[in-house]
């Protein structure tokens, strides 16, 4: 018994031994198959690509705020610190979450240097009704902030602004006095080009 159990174990053990060199040598073949290929050095050169949130197209005023931020190397943080609203306002904007207030517009711009094309100005607007709408919205003013900066009621200025009713020479002259003194401390608003015009209009009739 003791022989037929160590003859046992002999054959294993030199199963497992021929099964272990079996593998071994099967695994140097492989490898001896490979030819050796000679090291080099490669050195890839490309632009570093935008960051994953950079937009491709402006169209938002998301995409306005977060392409200036970035091009900056700003964080959201430090946009909002000189935009004087929170951080979660930023990222909102950014994100197309909600839409600028009013009295945020002229800070707007003067962050990003031009005026987007979504804000209407006083190229694209025709009429002096549309140009007084035009101005006042990108200085930031209600309607009854400006009617009552100009010591008139808001209902007239409604009318100016819907070209309900004729302004008159001295309306139009003070119109754009106070436009110009407004817009004196954004100097990234052109504003009241067609006032202009309207007052030389006026002084030929």
């Amino acid at each position: 018994m003791v022989s037929h159990y160590i003859g046992r174990m002999v054959s294993l053990y030199g199963f497992y031994n021929l099964e272990r060199e079996y593998v071994k040598l099967d695994y140097q073949s492989i490898h001896t198959l490979i030819p050796a290929l000679p090291f080099c050095e490669i050195i890839l050169k490309a632009p570093k690509p935008s960051s994953f949130p950079y937009p491709k197209r402006l169209k938002t005023l998301g995409d306005h705020l977060r392409k200036r931020r970035l091009d900056l190397k700003l964080q959201q943080k430090e946009v909002a610190k000189k935009l004087d609203v929170s951080e979660a306002t930023i990222y909102n904007w950014e994100n197309n979450h909600t839409s600028s207030s009013l009295y945020s517009i002229p800070k707007i711009i003067k962050f990003l240097g031009y005026i987007p094309n979504f804000i209407p100005d006083n190229a694209s607007a025709k009429t002096p009704g549309e140009k007084i709408v035009a101005s006042r919205r990108l200085l930031g003013l209600t309607q009854k902030e400006l009617a009552h900066r100009l010591g008139i009621d808001p209902s007239t200025l409604a009318c100016w602004e819907k070209d309900k009713s004729r302004l008159l020479k001295q309306q139009l002259k003070r119109l754009k006095d106070l436009f110009t003194s407004l817009s004196s401390g954004h100097s990234s608003l052109p504003l009241n080009p067609v006032i202009s015009e309207s007052l030389k209009r006026k002084d030929s009739e």
